[in-house]
């Protein structure tokens, strides 16, 4: 009982936090964005505090203990990868005023189509990649 009062209580607190931060933007990609008046030391923290989250999610430490520089190659690495590409696909979403990379390709190319395609790929991929890491970690066949 005490979990449902938790759960309801940290509910309504996240609701009333999103809501009266919401209105003191003007836009949703100020809300989303913090306007873009983020520091690099906000941004850098988020992206760590992401890692860290994702790393936890897949028993990075118990993966990396099990199979070795495996699991490193595996997950660990196109972590770096992909902060590196940030570097080189951040300048190109603000300057074109996407917030994703499906929007992006909808404002470059000019297609709808593509658009709905990159994000099914997106959401495809990902779901894919975790269901794969959950796989190897708890070692179940599907």
């Amino acid at each position: 009982m005490f979990f449902y009062c938790f759960f309801f209580c940290y509910s309504i607190a996240l609701l009333y936090f999103g809501k009266s931060g919401y209105s003191d933007n003007e836009n949703v990609e100020d809300f989303f964005l913090d306007g873009k008046k983020m520091g690099l030391f906000a941004c850098v923290s988020t992206f760590v505090g992401t890692w860290f989250s994702a790393a936890s999610m897949q028993g990075a430490a118990g993966s990396i203990y099990t199979y070795g520089l495996t699991f490193v190659f595996y997950a660990v690495v196109p972590w770096f990868i992909g902060a590196g590409l940030l570097v080189v696909l951040t300048p190109k979403l603000r300057a074109s005023g996407a917030l994703t990379l499906p929007a992006y390709f909808n404002v470059r190319y000019k297609s709808n189509m593509l658009q709905v395609l990159t994000g099914i790929f997106n959401n495809d991929y990902f779901y894919f990649v975790y269901c794969d890491s959950n796989k190897r970690i708890w070692n179940c066949h599907f």
